[in-house]
């Protein structure tokens, strides 16, 4: 009997053979120890450096938290106003990240798969979604897997949730897999 074909690896999969990369920029600007402020020079440099094609970005202030959107890139920072703090106090305390190239943790939005979260990080805290809401997958704390734990140290690892969004609303719908549809980093302070 024959044996099957080897199958390609998925673009996202962990490969024992494949270097892990440095310490995940969004992981590390999440954790960041202290928390990034609107007005603190570290995020002063990462819109500099990540956002200067950005023009106009659009700005949502509400009384417990303010996000910055730059809506090209697909990507917006939530941040959360700090209890018993000054009316503008506020530290970053999400990334959500929608678009392509941007990868976190190694996994790319639109490009990556469900197999392929679950192959690089393990299985998940908790599912959700499905009917009428888009499923997703929560990781707290970001501990498990090979490539989680190669890019976050665990004093960092364990300071940081993972939610990842898919592009449907059924967990098995035969031969079709559910594609990354957006990926939020939160801090878990």
């Amino acid at each position: 009997m024959a044996s099957p074909p080897e199958r390609a690896p998925a673009p996202n999969a962990a490969r024992d053979d494949v270097a892990a990369p440095a310490l995940d920029p969004w992981a590390a600007l999440v954790a960041a120890d202290p928390p990034l402020t609107l007005t603190s020079p570290a995020w002063t440099a990462h819109v500099a450096h990540v956002h200067a094609s950005c023009s106009k970005p659009t700005i949502k202030k509400f009384r417990d938290a303010t996000y910055w959107t730059d809506t090209a890139a697909g990507i917006e920072y939530c941040f959360d106003a700090v209890p018993g703090g000054a009316p503008n106090a506020h530290v970053l305390a999400a990334i959500h990240i929608s678009n392509p190239p941007h990868a976190v943790l190694g996994l790319v939005p639109g490009r990556a798969t469900g197999r392929d979260v679950v192959a690089m990080l393990g299985e998940p805290s908790r599912k959700g979604g499905g009917g009428r809401m888009d499923i997703f997958v929560v990781y707290e704390p970001v501990l498990s897997g090979k490539v989680a734990s190669a890019v976050l140290p665990n004093p960092v690892a364990s300071k940081l949730g993972l939610q990842v969004d898919f592009d449907a609303r059924v967990w098995d719908s035969g031969d079709v897999v559910p594609v990354v549809k957006t990926i939020v980093l939160y801090t878990l302070r």
